[in-house]
């Protein structure tokens, strides 16, 4: 083997390496992208409201914090068995992207989410006892 085919047989070799080993934080950011649950920023969030009113910027906050700490659990192929109490959180939009909205609604003891993006809509279901309990509440009483 000449110095040139082994110079390029290390080069390759390297270059695997890096490959195989992406830094972790580089997967993670790409698996956020395309995962069925993302996280919320506070900064991307037009407003949070039930169908009665409009929640104040503290209990937003806590909202975006629960709804990111819920453990995804399953995707919907159906529509929602939902009750009539629904939480929404309507995102900011950039100029040409479409408008983002969740709308969550309390079910047998977890939480189920219809994120409408566009005219895509995706269903699923959620663990937060947090958002659980603050949603039940507001079920009991209308039933």
């Amino acid at each position: 083997m000449s110095n040139t085919e082994i110079w390029f047989w290390h080069i390759f070799a390297l270059l695997l390496a890096f490959l195989f080993a992406l830094p972790t934080f580089i997967l993670k950011r790409i698996g956020e992208k395309f995962a069925t649950h993302q996280p919320i920023h506070l900064g991307q969030v037009n407003s949070v409201h039930t169908q009665e009113k409009p929640l104040t910027d503290s209990e937003t906050e806590w909202i975006v914090e629960a709804f990111n700490r819920a453990a995804f659990i399953q995707k919907k192929p159906r529509e929602p068995i939902h009750s009539t109490v629904e939480l929404i959180i309507e995102l900011k939009s950039p100029v040409k992207a479409p408008r983002q909205t969740y709308r969550l609604y309390p079910y047998n003891g977890e939480v189920e989410v219809v994120r409408e993006k566009g005219t895509k809509t995706t269903i699923y279901q959620i663990r937060s006892k947090e958002l659980h309990d603050w949603l039940s509440p507001a079920a009991d009483l209308l039933q």
